[in-house]
């Protein structure tokens, strides 16, 4: 016999749905021109991989726009 499935409500999934629930999480920091270098080192080396290590994120990126930030 098939397991039911879902049927899709617009409200996302419901408090006994067990699919995988996948959030986006998405900061901006504007940092001054002088310590652009120190703060991609800190967040490359301590703190992307403390909130990678809690097990709870399943990736991280580190991105600078066109305008800097």
């Amino acid at each position: 016999m098939e397991r039911p499935r879902s049927v899709p409500t617009g409200r996302g999934p419901g408090p006994h749905d067990r699919r995988s629930r996948v959030i986006t999480y998405e900061v901006t920091a504007a940092v001054r021109d002088d310590l652009r270098g120190r703060y991609e080192v800190y967040m490359r080396e301590r703190h992307i991989p403390d909130v990678l290590q809690t097990g709870l994120f399943l990736g991280a990126q580190l991105l600078r726009t066109d305008d800097g930030r």
